[in-house]
C-alpha cells in the first residue's frame, strides 16, 4: 500500500474509529510523522525508502 493509499484509507475511517487504544486522529498523526521521517531523515538529504526501512527492521524486537 502506498502512502497515498494509506492516508486515503485513514480518511475513510469513521471519525469515532478506535482499535486497541489507537484513534483515527492518532493514526493520522503517526502516519504523517512517519512520512516526514522517511522524507527528511537521511543525513545526505536523500529521501529514504519506507519499504527498505521496513525490511531492515522486520524481525527486530525494537528499533535502534
Amino acid at each position: 500500500m502506498s502512502g497515498k493509499e494509506a492516508l486515503a484509507a485513514i480518511v475513510a475511517l469513521p471519525e469515532d474509529w478506535a482499535e486497541d487504544g489507537m484513534t483515527k486522529q492518532v493514526l493520522e498523526h503517526s502516519t504523517r510523522v512517519a512520512a516526514f521521517a522517511v522524507t527528511n531523515a537521511h543525513p545526505k538529504g536523500t529521501p529514504l525508502c519506507a519499504s527498505e526501512l521496513a525490511k531492515q527492521f522486520r524481525g527486530q524486537e525494537s528499533l535502534p
